[in-house]
């Protein structure tokens, strides 16, 4: 049975080194997506050979647990959390070997939101195994800004608005080091414009927290796992304003915490933003 997506967290990865040095095989990409014609999950993964050529992925079954991460008490009871999860073991592909990445996915009959551990055994062209790809799944977490306050014109500039954004009251804290919000939340993206030749407000909340441009929300809100990398959530603002524009970073302001720039985003949502020295993102660098 094949699921529409309703529901989509980009998963945490615990991912472990195996074989060789040439032949690193590791999970690249996981999402998980809740099922809108009933209970359950779709997990889709893509496995990169890293050069190995890789000729079937053997999962091994897995373990539940409640809550990630997996030192949580493992689920025992049933009522969709068990039974048919402990299946095993599934080959996912079996032929010609491959060296190109390698995307399945498979069905998790669940009622909540799962944190899952397992191994996938890769067997390379050679018949040879490698030892087991260890990985948990669980749901992610990524920083956002909030709107803080706008300044009318004039009074930081005769014709343009301007706005605070960024951590702290009215919409909440932020944590770039691990994130705040679930990646399968609906959420703007919060997108920049740098346009240097324009003055900076002397007002100090501006003027300290100045990203050096315009600042603006998408009219689409999306889910974190919708991008897939920083130049998909960039083009995502490019298609909603135009060429000059790409998701804001954090670092725009050297301070961080807060962004100020001439615009109007969305007063009454948080926003993805990107940063670029953490793991507080849902899509990858």
């Amino acid at each position: 049975m094949k699921f529409k997506a309703s529901m989509s967290i980009v998963l945490g990865l615990i991912l472990l080194l195996v074989g060789s040095a040439a032949q690193a095989v590791m999970v690249k990409w996981a999402t998980i997506d809740h099922s809108s014609q009933g209970p359950g999950f779709t997990v889709k993964l893509t496995v990169d050979p890293q050069g190995a050529a890789i000729r079937s992925i053997i999962q091994d079954p897995l373990t539940v647990y409640e809550k990630c991460p997996p030192s949580q008490p493992q689920v025992s009871s049933p009522n969709g959390w068990g039974a048919s999860l402990k299946a095993g073991p599934m080959v996912y592909i079996k032929g010609p070997a491959t060296q190109n990445d390698v995307t399945f996915t498979f069905e998790v009959p669940m009622a909540r939101e799962p944190c899952l551990t397992w191994n996938l055994r890769i067997q390379l062209a050679d018949n040879s195994t490698l030892p087991a790809l260890k990985y948990t799944v669980g749901s992610r977490k990524a920083v956002t800004y909030g709107f803080k306050k706008g300044f009318p014109p004039p009074e930081a500039h005769p014709k343009s608005y301007a706005s605070l954004v960024g951590c702290g009251t009215p919409n909440g804290s932020c944590n770039a080091i691990d994130g705040e919000t679930k990646c399968l939340e609906a959420r703007p993206l919060l997108c920049i414009a740098k346009t240097p030749n324009q003055p900076i407000p002397n007002i100090p909340a501006l003027k300290d927290n100045w990203g050096g441009g315009r600042i603006g929300s998408t009219k689409r809100v999306y889910k974190g796992f919708d991008f897939k990398t920083r130049a998909d959530a960039d083009a995502a603002c490019q298609a909603e304003f135009n060429g000059k524009w790409r998701v804001a970073e954090w670092h725009d302001n050297p301070r961080g915490n807060n962004l100020a720039g001439y615009g109007k985003p969305d007063q009454n949502s948080r926003y993805w933003i990107h940063i670029r020295d953490q793991n507080s993102t849902c899509w990858m660098k």
